[in-house]
């Protein structure tokens, strides 16, 4: 099957996979039915709908239109209860999601040429930690902003928002450059942006999709170190359904049994179906 036959949605029920030995992957996200057909993403990315629809015409040469083709998706669409004005030709670049993607974009620059310094100096002397909690602090301010100027708690813009906020995060944990005061601080930053989303994400992809394993996992960590070292804080925040240590570590385990659960549904089994050479 050539991939080109592969038709784009921009709620696809398909993913594929970046090719490792010579061929791609093409995995269903959530169950399709007879006959509907199998769907990806043209786009490498999470983009707006003004977005999407203007970079697919540049690049593919095919128009999505003006309004969202699934209703079930408007609300992590719209911008103050209305989906706002788009065209295949022109972007907008004074409308909220454009500058939202564009400060996204310049933040996750910042944090690549971060990481690449880390690797060539891993020593917590390194000036670039430093410049690392501060970008941390300023993910934090682009969640809060986008979501004031979006008035969407919901908008599907906010997910790489917070996905970089809690790579950062991350990161900034394997420098150990942080007293116990402020690891439990950043912990308890991450949980709360793991769980939104972790949230964002199932109302997006479904409950299925493999983007949810690796978030699952990661708000299973987070608990589990926060049970460890500060389980009076994680309580102390009041988070439904973790209002006591019980409620916490249930939370946890059941985290822990949706990555494992959703790893099952994409093994990298490929090679057991090509045919072998003779």
């Amino acid at each position: 099957l050539s991939l080109a036959m592969i038709n784009h949605s921009c709620y696809p029920n398909a993913v594929k996979f970046q090719p490792e030995k010579g061929y791609s992957e093409v995995r269903t996200t959530r169950s399709v039915k007879a006959g509907e057909p199998i769907t990806i993403s043209y786009l490498s990315q999470i983009m707006s709908h003004a977005s999407r629809r203007h970079h697919l015409w540049e690049q593919h040469r095919f128009d999505i239109g003006g309004e969202i083709g699934e209703q079930a998706y408007f609300h992590l669409e719209k911008v103050a209860k209305t989906l706002p004005p788009s065209s295949p030709h022109d972007l907008d670049t004074e409308a909220p999601t454009h500058r939202i993607e564009t400060t996204t974009d310049q933040l996750q620059d910042y944090y690549q040429e971060a990481c690449y310094s880390i690797v060539a100096d891993k020593s917590p002397k390194n000036p670039v930690w430093e410049e690392l909690k501060a970008l941390e602090v300023s993910a934090l301010e682009l969640v809060q902003e986008s979501e004031n100027q979006l008035q969407n708690t919901e908008h599907l813009l906010l997910i790489p928002c917070l996905r970089l906020h809690i790579d950062i995060g991350d990161k900034i944990q394997i420098g150990n450059i942080l007293n116990s005061h402020q690891h439990q601080a950043l912990l308890c930053r991450l949980l709360v942006g793991q769980r939104r989303l972790l949230k964002l994400q199932t109302k997006l992809y479904g409950k299925n999709s493999f983007e949810l394993a690796k978030s699952n996992l990661e708000l299973a960590e987070t608990i589990a170190e926060l049970l460890q070292k500060a389980p009076k804080k994680l309580i102390s925040m009041g988070l439904d359904g973790m209002n006591s240590f019980e409620g916490c570590s249930s939370t946890e385990y059941k985290c822990r049994r949706e990555y494992e659960r959703i790893k099952e549904l994409y093994p990298r089994d490929t090679e057991e179906f090509l045919p072998k050479e003779s």
